[in-house]
């Protein structure tokens, strides 16, 4: 019985991992195309500095706050809502594009909540990994 329960464990575990490896692949993936984007069309290196500055500055505000709520809450509805909420910036990314509706500062306003939320997603993700795997085996999950 105890080993039906582990191998459940596990098996959730690997679906998570490849999930979410699925999920970051497609996430880089847009953001790298925005790079490319900002220097095809502005050919102005402030604009990725400006980028770059608001994803970092996202981050260091975000990844601690969400460190103490990973912890208060329950960690599988923040990296739902957190997947959840890229999705539909990349959706709103789509349509900016669809639309030729593409400006400098809705692809920046988009680039950095891409960036929020992956703050969002990356800490309560390692933070849930502990929970589903052995002690004995964490180094290896990690």
């Amino acid at each position: 019985m105890i080993d039906t329960a582990i191998s459940k464990t596990y098996k959730l575990f690997y679906i998570l991992q490849f999930s979410q490896v699925f999920s970051l692949l497609g996430s880089s993936i847009v953001r790298f195309a925005i790079i490319w984007w900002i220097t095809i069309e502005t050919e102005n290196p402030i604009f990725l500095s400006i980028m770059f500055f608001l994803a970092f500055i996202s981050q260091v505000v975000i990844t601690p706050l969400i460190g103490v709520l990973s912890d208060r809450y329950y960690r599988k509805y923040i990296i739902l809502a957190a997947d959840s909420l890229q999705t539909f910036i990349t959706f709103i990314l789509y349509l900016v594009f669809s639309l030729n509706l593409q400006n400098i500062i809705w692809i920046l306003i988009i680039y950095t909540l891409g960036s929020v939320f992956q703050a969002l997603h990356l800490p309560t993700y390692y933070a849930i990994i502990p929970t589903m795997v052995s002690k004995e085996k964490l180094n290896r999950a990690n």
